[in-house]
């Protein structure tokens, strides 16, 4: 082989040799951005919440969970959030089964909490809240109504700086208050000023609630007067203690009916004076028959009002007044009595 040979042999190896080494590389795929990759993962989340079944709670494991939480809160009455832990599990568990815990446990938190003079800011809403449920349990009446009455005698409970929602301004508050009265659990006199503060309660509520309670508020006032206390509840337009909503029916008018028109008065008379003989009289304006003084002015009338008597007799038929009766003029005479074959006998 000559130079120029051997020279170009390695011209044509070293131009092969970049297409070698590209061909025998290995491919690598471009990373992905986070871009590209978000829709990806989105969808996968969205799968696998469709096909994931819902998560159910079992509630033998939540009776126990409510179970435990109310021991602790009576063991432990008067930590910080022990009312208001309280009042969460008596809204959210409504489990029959747990009353008595639910009754025990308010019995230590509750007479724990009133035993302070003054209320923690925020201790009126969490007591409403528990009591709202308190006051609607079936069973445990008699426990439930001591820590009511203790709540209405604190002196810091109820009165007009304590704002409620409009959910909680129920009517079991206002009617469990009657029954204290009623069984002697309270005293209008002695607990004066309690039943005051909660009066002033009721009259912070919104005007429809506020209404609601009015009758019980009316009773209250009659059979319990508390030396006052229920003056307190103000109703809008005037619809307090005593008076008639507006629009509520009346009742009949009171007093004498109104005298009879005066035409009807002067009809009488003269229906009676037309009216023949032997048949009923016309009846007056307020029902009753006419009198018989027409009758009387007939008879003393004789040949003079024959022939008006006649007239109305012709004109209307037995049992029925002429309409025209009084404004008839006396017949003319006749000239041959005799043949008168309508004339009355006797005359």
């Amino acid at each position: 082989m000559t130079n120029d040979e051997t020279k170009q042999a390695d011209e044509s190896t070293q131009a092969k040799a970049p297409e070698a080494a590209a061909a025998e590389a290995p491919v690598t795929e471009a990373p992905a951005t986070e871009e590209s990759a978000a829709p990806e993962a989105t969808a996968a989340e969205e799968v696998a919440a469709e096909v994931a079944p819902p998560k159910v709670e079992d509630p033998a494991e939540v009776r126990a969970a409510a179970k435990e939480a109310l021991e602790a809160l009576r063991e432990n009455p008067t930590a910080a959030e022990a009312l208001p832990n309280l009042a969460t599990i008596s809204e959210l568990v409504k489990d029959p089964s747990l009353e008595t815990d639910l009754v025990a446990a308010a019995q230590a938190v509750v007479l724990g909490t009133l035993a302070a003079p003054q209320l923690p800011p925020g201790t009126h809403a969490h007591m409403t809240v528990l009591f709202s449920h308190l006051l609607a349990l079936p069973n445990e009446r008699d426990a439930v109504d001591a820590l009511y009455a203790a709540w209405v005698r604190h002196a810091d409970a109820f009165g007009v700086g304590h704002a409620t929602p409009a959910a909680f301004q129920q009517e079991v508050f206002v009617q469990r208050l009657g029954d204290l009265l009623g069984w002697g659990l309270l005293d209008g006199d002695a607990d004066h000023d309690g039943l005051a503060r909660f009066a002033a309660w009721i009259d912070s509520w919104n005007p429809r609630n506020k209404f609601r309670v009015r009758r019980v508020i009316d009773l209250l006032h009659r059979n319990f007067p508390a030396r006052g206390a229920w003056r307190g509840v103000h109703f809008p337009s005037g619809e307090g203690r005593g008076s008639r909503p507006q629009g509520q029916h009346q009742g009949p008018p009171r007093g004498p009916k109104p005298d009879a028109p005066a035409e009807a008065a002067q009809a009488a008379p003269e229906a009676a004076e037309a009216a023949p003989e032997g048949e009923a009289q016309p009846a007056s304006a307020d029902g009753a028959q006419a009198p018989r003084e027409g009758k009387r002015r007939r008879r003393r009338g004789g040949r003079k009002n024959r022939g008006r008597k006649e007239g109305a007799a012709g004109g209307a038929a037995p049992g029925e007044v002429d309409e025209n009766a009084g404004n008839l003029k006396p017949a003319e005479p006749s000239h041959d009595d005799d043949d008168d074959d309508t004339q009355p006998p006797g005359i």
